[in-house]
């Protein structure tokens, strides 16, 4: 019976999110999905967020996510604190953020951004090209099909983030820090 339910309950999500056996997950999924992952790797540093009450997922620009990121983590909390996502069209207000994604099609204020993710413990994230060898915390990219990421050590270090030696073990990493 236990088995069973099992089973039920894994059709039953796999149906929820559109997914049927054969066939895969999108990749703006498996970010959306990983957005919430990485938080779990990562300590943050005592200037994060100007919002203490909630744990903000910000998309700055277009969201390539459609709507995804706000499905996912609806009624989700991290460290006690309930999960939002907002959308941010210019850099007003970006600093309450936890987590900013940096869609592709918009990177006019790229040097503003980073400025404001440094001094406020925003961490990071994009998948555009270079954008991790431009100083963004952790960068989305895709080899082989499958979906990997890059980490920039540096920029972590410079924005006063901790980051588990699990997570990056399975990351590409762009300027790494010396560790003598």
């Amino acid at each position: 019976m236990k088995i069973a339910r099992t089973i039920f309950s894994l059709t039953f999500l796999l149906y929820i999110y559109g997914v049927s056996f054969g066939q895969s997950i999108d990749e703006y999924t498996l970010k959306a999905i990983w957005l919430g992952k990485f938080p779990y790797f990562i300590e943050w540093p005592e200037t994060q967020s100007k919002n203490p009450e909630a744990f903000i997922i910000g998309i700055y620009g277009e969201d390539p996510f459609n709507g995804k990121l706000d499905s996912i983590y609806i009624n989700q909390f991290f460290e006690e604190k309930p999960t939002r996502v907002v959308h941010y069209s210019n850099t007003k207000n970006i600093d309450e953020a936890s987590i900013l994604f940096i869609a592709k099609t918009d990177c006019s204020n790229f040097k503003e951004i980073l400025d404001i993710s440094f001094r406020n413990g925003v961490l990071l994230i994009s998948d555009s090209e270079d954008s991790a060898e431009r100083g963004v915390h952790i960068c989305f990219y895709t080899k082989e099909n499958h979906l990997r990421f890059k980490i920039n050590e540096s920029s972590m270090k410079k924005s006063d983030f901790f980051v588990s030696f699990r997570l990056l073990n399975i990351a590409q990493i762009i300027e790494p820090i010396n560790r003598e």
